[in-house]
């Protein structure tokens, strides 16, 4: 694994047999089927952290290679770790609240990093390794939950794992197999799981699955280069989607069409803000202890005087929101506060270095986000999408962090395989703006300058190789083969056109 996090899956080797490629498509799919398997070590972490924390060396050069945004995460990630030391220093607690606390970031900022040099040492321009990540992420959290299952799965298994695993798993499928026909075949199947969710009582894994299905109507099947209008109006209808769904699910839970337990539940989370804000009363217990101490925050323990307690309920409640029961016990009488939003519980717990850190991974995973819904890249739309969610309403516990750290280095390599995808998808290709743009190495895109004509591509039957045949032959009056050279481009002759590893030419 060593080998293929710290090298490269081009050059001579990759080009007889694909070695390369393969062994980096073998440690894709171990990487996602490790996320989900756990180990008792300091709490709980999963095989593909132990890899990244033995891989130290190798995880941190790859964070580094990924030019910018790279360092940037490894900065901020230090910073965030920084300030849970000075949070603790000011708010002394047990010396190993710190260290989980510490553990916990460091792990995370090399996870992110192994998984990065996984997928761009593996791909040789391919989108393969992406895929059999995500393929193998599905896997392994169905076969997590079983074997290595939370504690709190037992709750609701479909809600903590199940479901998240189908719904990913039936993408994939049907994003594959029906691929012709994904525009209704996608928004069909996500709409079946959505009402499944939704009487299952998972209210965010139909939320996703509602999200993805627009967005597999509202996106062209060909990427395209100026997409802000599209991406807009997918952000746009997710909202409205959003809302609708909470009344829907709001109506029928309080008509008793969902079951005794969820029209309970939905009682204790009405209010002037309907369930966005009852359904996550812990967000409003975080901002109050923001509010208290916005610089450097609580520290790793996430102790609170009783007065930002005690504003969090007074606001609850006049806006109309029950807080006993389960609120009392979950979020008044413990000493810490419920850390169940890892951006804010990050600003509680390391002050605004913590948070900083945090507002960077979750801008990474929106920029991810987008770029998959361009490029029809559903099921890593769907990751991005939930990890997102992670970000601002989960905790950060052994799931939710290696779920967000894969998702992070699917955003920050968004690029590799690009040019791969647009060949199979399109493989007559136009030339013209939906062409594949360059990778230069630093999770950016650059569009290639237009050609000769007006759209920006080359002229009809134009193939590599052409220009630098007729200078090379000019001068002894001889012409070039051109069939002979579209033969052997076509066949992936690198003495005729090279390839780089995005698909572009060297």
């Amino acid at each position: 694994m060593t080998a293929v996090v710290a090298g490269g899956g081009s050059g001579a080797g990759a080009g007889v047999g694909r070695p390369a490629p393969v062994r980096g498509g073998a440690v894709a799919v171990a990487a996602g089927v490790g996320a989900w398997l756990f180990v008792p070590v300091v709490g709980r972490i999963s095989l593909t952290e132990v890899a990244a924390v033995l891989l130290a060396p190798a995880a941190v050069l790859a964070l580094l290679r990924v030019r910018r945004i790279g360092p940037a995460v490894l900065l901020t990630g230090s910073a965030w770790i920084g300030g849970l030391v000075l949070g603790h220093l000011l708010h002394p607690a047990p010396a190993t609240t710190l260290a989980k606390a510490v553990a916990s970031a460091g792990v995370f900022v090399l996870t992110v990093g192994l998984v990065c040099g996984i997928l761009r040492a593996g791909s040789d321009g391919e989108r393969g390794p992406r895929d059999l990540l995500i393929a193998g992420f599905a896997v392994g959290q169905a076969v997590g939950i079983v074997l290595t299952p939370p504690d709190y799965a037992a709750l609701d298994p479909w809600k903590f794992g199940v479901g998240q695993s189908v719904t990913l798993l039936v993408l994939i499928a049907v994003s594959r197999w029906a691929h012709r026909y994904d525009r209704v075949a996608v928004p069909a199947a996500l709409s079946l799981l959505a009402a499944l969710h939704l009487v299952l009582g998972a209210r965010s894994l139909s939320l996703f699955a509602i999200v993805i299905a627009l967005a597999a109507v509202l996106t062209p099947r060909v990427p395209w280069r100026r997409g802000w209008p599209r991406l807009v109006a997918v952000a746009v209808a997710a909202g409205l989607a959003g809302v609708l769904l909470g009344q829907l699910y709001t109506q029928l839970a309080t008509d008793g069409d969902l079951g005794a337990a969820e029209q309970q539940k939905v009682s204790f989370q009405t209010g002037d803000f309907g369930i966005a804000v009852g359904g996550r009363k812990d967000v409003v217990f975080l901002v109050s202890g923001v509010l208290q101490s916005p610089i450097t925050g609580w520290g790793p323990s996430a102790r609170v005087p009783s007065e930002v307690k005690s504003e969090a309920v007074l606001w609850l409640r006049e806006h109309g929101y029950p807080v006993y029961g389960y609120d009392l016990l979950t979020y008044v009488l413990p000493d810490s506060l419920y850390l169940h939003s890892v951006l804010l519980g990050a600003w509680v717990t390391g002050g605004v270095l913590g948070f900083l850190a945090w507002l960077l991974v979750f801008c990474v995973v929106l920029r991810g986000l987008a770029r998959a819904v361009r490029d029809r890249a559903l099921a890593e739309a769907y990751m991005l999408l939930v990890a997102a969610w992670h970000v601002l309403f989960s905790p950060l516990g052994d799931s939710t962090r290696g779920h967000i750290a894969v998702a992070v280095a699917l955003a920050l390599t968004a690029t590799v395989g690009r040019a791969h995808q647009q060949r199979e998808e399109h493989p007559g290709g136009d030339g013209g703006h939906d062409r594949v743009p360059d990778d230069p190495g630093d999770g950016t895109i650059r569009w290639p300058e237009q050609g000769p004509d007006e759209d920006g591509g080359e002229p009809e039957g134009h193939h590599p190789g052409q220009d630098r045949a007729h200078r090379a032959l000019a001068p002894a009056g001889l012409q070039p083969d051109h069939q002979h050279l579209r033969e052997h481009h076509h066949g992936g002759d690198r003495d005729v056109a090279p390839h780089r590893r995005d698909g572009g030419l060297e």
